[in-house]
């Protein structure tokens, strides 16, 4: 779960409260944000800005039938891509939104030819004028946005919506995603020119408390941002990034997703169900690549598969079709693990990946296998333990102590900590110990 979800934790248990509304003549009960949500559809189809159509999964679908939900599951890609318009509807206004969506559709404004890499004294002396000449619009929200708007586009980046799992197909698949919060609206476009702003400008790394706690500004005068700022690793937004990301990727390469990107994307997003951290993603796969490719029958939702269970499957599945082992970097440390009965060498999906596996850190190419042709029983998959085939090319003599980080985005000073340890653990090795073991 990303940190912004925990300050808004108050208000999205407030959500969980029971609401009735009226079906077909009979009463149903559905919880305050769809409350909220119906309300706002019923005020956009009174001004004439919508039709009486609409499909709510949550009230389309009988969420109690597991049998009805199984085959549904398989149909919701094929629905957010024949709706004429999707209005993702991400909660009641706050004090965020109104200058979040304003800095939003100014830095939405600029044309992304324009876009292109800045500094840090950029960031910190020459916004303004850079912005301006870039040509963001309207150019009357200049002269606050120092630190202080900025916040405001925190908060939004990081509201609780943009963490579910179930919103990718919804967000990735649409036409034209429609933002709405409260009485505010944004086009999804604006949102992903901005993102790309960020990231081709570098500023996306910089958006984050731990940056802004130095600002006078914020610190003394706004006091709206004080809980904000008491989130430790508050950042511009990873699973609305992950979003931009795949969205962007499946459009220019004109085919859904690789399974296995997928997996790694939507990693840290959240499920009230375990097993939807899997079967939401399958609308969003590419059915001509791996796992369908080579056992297109295998992942068909079934909720009567226990989770555990179901991240076993998926882990063999991942092993057998791809015919490769790296798979099982996708296995978190243990100190992570929640989910019981899973075996040692799969994923616990309820959980982030952490620590980060090195190819997710590095562009470096690594083949330890040479091209050596890949062997697997497939009884052993059904086995608690994986028996691999290898060489032994030597042994430990010894390990250092290393504190896995709690966050994948680690900023400078844990890292020089850790190349430090590292160093210093090196250093110390006798070369005494260190046995080559020939086969």
């Amino acid at each position: 779960m990303f940190p912004y979800s925990k300050l808004a934790k108050e208000l999205e248990q407030a959500y969980r409260l029971d609401y009735e509304i009226t079906v077909n003549g009979d009463i149903f009960t559905v919880q305050k944000n769809l409350y909220d949500a119906l309300k706002m559809l019923r005020s956009r189809i009174k001004a004439g800005e919508s039709s009486g159509y609409f499909w709510i999964d949550a009230i389309c679908i009988n969420q109690r039938d597991m049998e009805e939900k199984s085959r549904q599951v398989l149909m919701m890609d094929q629905i957010y891509r024949a709706a004429t318009q999707t209005i993702v509807w991400v909660g009641l206004e706050d004090e965020f939104t109104k200058d979040a969506f304003s800095l939003i559709k100014s830095i939405g404004s600029i044309p992304r030819n324009r876009h292109r890499p800045l500094t840090l004294e950029d960031f910190n002396y020459k916004q303004e004028l850079i912005l301006r000449e870039m040509g963001a619009k309207p150019q009357t929200i200049f002269g606050t946005i120092a630190g202080l708007k900025w916040m405001d586009i925190l908060a939004f980046f990081n509201r609780p919506y943009f963490s579910r799992i179930w919103i990718a197909q919804e967000i990735i698949l649409s036409q034209s995603p429609l933002f709405v919060c409260g009485k505010h609206e944004i086009a999804w476009e604006l949102v992903s020119n901005t993102l790309g702003f960020l990231k081709t400008s570098g500023w996306y790394g910089k958006l984050g408390t731990q940056f802004f706690r130095e600002y006078d500004k914020i610190t003394t005068k706004a006091v709206k941002y004080h809980k904000l700022l008491e989130q430790r690793n508050l950042g511009a937004g990873l699973p609305l990034s992950n979003l931009d990301t795949a969205r962007t990727g499946i459009a220019t390469s004109g085919h859904l997703g690789l399974f296995k990107y997928l997996l790694e994307a939507f990693r840290e997003s959240d499920a009230t169900n375990p097993s939807d951290k899997i079967y939401a993603l399958i609308g969003l796969a590419w059915k001509e690549r791996p796992p369908f490719s080579t056992h297109p029958e295998a992942l068909i939702p079934d909720y009567s598969l226990e989770p555990h269970a179901l991240f076993a499957k998926t882990a063999r599945l991942m092993l057998l079709s791809h015919k490769d082992v790296r798979f099982l970097c996708h296995v978190e440390d243990r100190s992570f693990r929640k989910m019981k009965g899973l075996p040692s060498w799969v994923p616990d999906y309820t959980v982030p990946l952490r620590p980060t596996p090195f190819y997710l850190l590095s562009s470096t190419k690594y083949s330890a296998s040479k091209g050596l042709a890949f062997s697997l029983d497939d009884h052993d998959l059904f086995a608690k333990e994986l028996r691999v085939t290898g060489f032994r090319l030597s042994q430990i003599c010894a390990v250092a102590k290393y504190t896995v980080p709690d966050d994948r985005r680690d900023n400078d000073r844990s890292l020089a900590a850790s190349l430090e340890a590292i160093s210093a653990f090196v250093a110390g090795i006798d070369d005494a110990q260190v046995h080559t073991i020939k086969m």
